[in-house]
């Protein structure tokens, strides 16, 4: 009597289940890795701006009160999106012409790492 195989062996349902969720498991991590990244990303995007209104607000000034509402090494006080977000304007070189100013932000990630990013800009007396 000849018995004709229909359906799938157990041992074959097993290795498609494996395969399936070997699958599962690493699209799962890379969800969570773009998470991450995005997160990332977002709390970059808010510090840039902030520099950058920081930078916009030190060029409408006059340039010989600059150094005067934005002393050398100060916080600047506004009020902040991220945790424990710190804005501090330097000038690494200042000349009777010209400022190089120097806006830089510290915060805290939602991975609780210290996070730095730097803006520099130059400002001339004639502008």
């Amino acid at each position: 009597m000849r018995h004709s195989r229909k359906g799938f062996t157990f041992l074959e349902i097993l290795i498609v289940a494996l395969i399936f969720f070997v699958a599962v498991f690493t699209l799962a991590a890379l969800y969570a890795s773009c998470l991450t990244l995005l997160s990332q990303a977002k709390e970059i995007d808010i510090v840039t701006n902030d520099i950058k209104n920081v930078m916009e607000n030190i060029k409408g000034l006059p340039f010989s009160s600059i150094m005067t509402n934005f002393p050398d090494g100060a916080s600047v006080p506004g009020v902040y999106l991220l945790r424990n977000e710190t804005l501090i304007v330097s000038y690494p070189s200042v000349t009777p012409e010209l400022l190089e100013i120097q806006v830089e932000a510290h915060w805290l990630g939602r991975d609780n790492n210290e996070h730095q990013q730097t803006f520099k800009t130059i400002v001339y007396k004639g502008l």
